[in-house]
């Protein structure tokens, strides 16, 4: 393999920096939408700014253009970079940015990126920002940094597999999000009574806090006399740091401890299994309702703390399950925020708990119903939300190793027979008096592989049609390398040759009896214009996602999935999208690969 050189960022021309700002022009005003530091968040932008801005010569602002990297130079905003990948019109990014442009031909800008949100160059800024009153950096400093050089092939490689792995991160963010917005739903519909559980028809009751629970104190102890040692000690901060409504001391080894003698302790501060504990202060509304129901079905000796106002039960008439839920209607935080007090602190004590009424299901059975559908809910948020933390951590450690070289990515059979078929189709498609683009080479590659049978879902729905951005980045690259295609960057994009070492693609074909393939290919699409090929490809890659669907494939359904696809949707005002063409399209889609039975 190839070995990695190291560079400083700012050399041999990788990058342009800073190169376009906002011109100085103080007679006009101009109408932007602006980015600061804090509109961007782990990579993601949260929002524009609409601004009008007259320019001053002191306080220049940069342009943001499409493919730009805006790298934070300002603590505490060190990880506020973010990748513009849209086109994008009247955007600018204030000076706490430094924006670079890479040369795409020697240093791909979505390795650099990821280079940004790595040990490697984190390690250089510290040293940059050691002991400085004002921790910043500057596009100076950013030149200085040496960072990897792997060949270019190999950078967009591993920028790839980090990218999936950032889009399988983002899809489970997604569903996670999904999944907390239905259980919220179906928390406030099934704890105010507006849904029932089927079988259930009993009546509901509504009582004050106070005709349900004696209400007591904690033992006070600040966080200094905590440590790993003595008796298990619930501590306000640890309810408001909690995300559950649940604490158990059962099975929670990291619940901390006070080395205290039991005899000093009033027994109505120890916690027993039920036991509801809510908290006296916070800093905000939202905070004052916080609260934790006591899981100790083993009685062990556990202690309610500073801050703390323990409910123990008056009566039998709460299921125990149910209250890690019921207390978070939002009726009842409506009433914990009503009853506050306070300015910087929010807070609440036991006459005005007492005073919140709570309706609720008047048999246990109900409530535990209710309760084991929120569980479960809760459940299957948990699980997703481990899943989810893992593979964050998974990708830092495959960062730490693919953006060293301590790992280097292995070259797969897969995609060496994909160079091989980019190279096959060259051969038969290029013609010097016909240029043969990218556009024409990804829609016969997706075609010969429906002819082929194989797994198109690398393609994905892009405006030109069914594209796989891996053969750009990572298949024509191994094709240019092996010398069994050329290109050149024409008028209207990348353009296609045969390479040098054409013959071993034509063994290879002949050998893992390919020609036939290549030969119908040619057959059908030799002659059919790039137009054509878009409107087949597109239409074809529509009926499958249908058929998957199980859903009829029709002319109108072709039209609805091709208008509800954000990327497609404006090819219906192009007359190559009449209706007639489209049904034209089905009809040879069907020739072609089949009739499916749900058509």
């Amino acid at each position: 393999m190839v070995k990695w050189e190291t560079v400083k960022l700012g050399s041999e021309n990788l990058a342009q920096f800073d190169y376009e700002n906002l011109s100085s022009d103080t007679d006009q005003d101009y109408s932007f939408k602006y980015i600061t530091l804090e509109n961007i968040d782990n990579g993601k932008l949260i929002k524009y700014i609409d601004c009008v801005y007259k320019t001053s010569p002191s306080r220049a602002r940069r342009i943001v253009n499409k493919g730009d990297l805006l790298i934070s130079t300002v603590r505490p905003n060190l990880h506020s970079h973010y990748k513009v990948d849209k086109n994008v019109a009247n955007v600018i990014c204030s000076t706490g940015f430094c924006v670079i442009k890479t040369d795409e031909t020697r240093l791909n800008k979505d390795f650099l990126y990821s280079l940004f949100y790595s040990d490697i160059i984190d390690k250089q800024i510290e040293l940059i920002v050691a002991g400085s009153s004002y921790p910043a950096i500057n596009s100076n400093d950013i030149k200085q940094l040496e960072i990897p050089l792997p060949p270019l092939h190999e950078q967009r490689r591993i920028a790839t597999v980090l990218s999936d792995t950032d889009e399988l991160i983002a899809k489970l963010e997604k569903l996670i999000a999904k999944k907390k917005a239905i259980k919220q739903g179906t928390m406030q519909e099934l704890l105010t009574g507006k849904r029932r559980l089927p079988g259930f028809s009993g009546e509901w009751v509504e009582k004050p806090l106070s005709d349900l629970f004696d209400f007591y104190g904690g033992l006070s102890a600040s966080r200094a006399q905590l440590s790993d040692m003595g008796f298990p000690y619930l501590h306000y901060g640890d309810i408001h740091g909690s995300t559950k409504t649940f604490v158990d001391v059962c099975n929670d080894h990291s619940i901390p401890r006070i080395d205290i003698e039991i005899n000093k302790v009033s027994n109505v501060s120890l916690l027993n299994d039920g036991d509801v504990v809510f908290v006296d202060a916070s800093e905000d509304d939202g905070g004052a309702s916080r609260y934790v129901v006591v899981r100790n079905g083993n009685n062990l000796t556990f202690i309610s703390g500073l801050h703390t106002i323990i409910a123990k039960s008056k009566t039998d008439e709460l299921n125990n399950l149910f209250k890690e839920f019921c207390f978070q209607a939002t009726d009842i935080k409506t009433q914990f925020k009503f009853y506050a007090v306070g300015t910087k602190v929010m807070g609440v004590n036991k006459t005005t708990i007492g005073k919140i009424l709570l309706y609720y299901p008047e048999t246990k059975h109900e409530q535990a119903a209710i309760a084991n559908v929120l569980s479960d809910m809760e459940k299957e948020i948990v699980t997703l939300t481990a899943k989810l933390n893992k593979l964050k951590h998974i990708k830092q450690g495959m960062m730490s190793e693919l953006l060293t070289g301590r790992i280097r990515l292995v070259q797969s059979e897969t995609v060496d027979e994909r160079a091989v078929i980019i190279a096959g189709i060259v051969n038969r498609f290029y013609h010097p008096q016909y240029p043969l683009g990218r556009f024409k080479v990804q829609k016969l590659f997706y075609l010969l592989g429906r002819h082929q049978g194989k797994n198109t879902s690398n393609f994905k729905e892009k405006a030109a049609g069914p594209y796989d951005e891996k053969l750009r980045y990572d298949v024509e690259p191994v094709a240019i390398e092996n010398g069994y295609i050329m290109t050149e960057e024409g008028i209207e994009g990348t353009l296609f040759f045969i390479g040098t070492n054409i013959q071993n693609v034509l063994k290879y074909i002949k050998e893992n009896e390919m020609s036939d393939d290549f030969r119908w290919l040619t057959d059908i699409f030799l002659k059919k214009s790039a137009e054509e090929l878009e409107l087949l490809s597109t239409v074809d890659w529509v009926k499958e996602k249908l058929r998957k669907r199980n859903e009829p494939i029709s002319l109108v359904a072709v039209k609805q999935y091709i208008q509800e696809s954000e990327e497609w949707k404006e090819k219906l005002d192009r007359p190559l999208f009449s209706d007639k063409n489209i049904s034209s399209a089905v009809k040879w889609s069907n020739d072609l690969f089949g009739q499916e039975a749900n058509q």
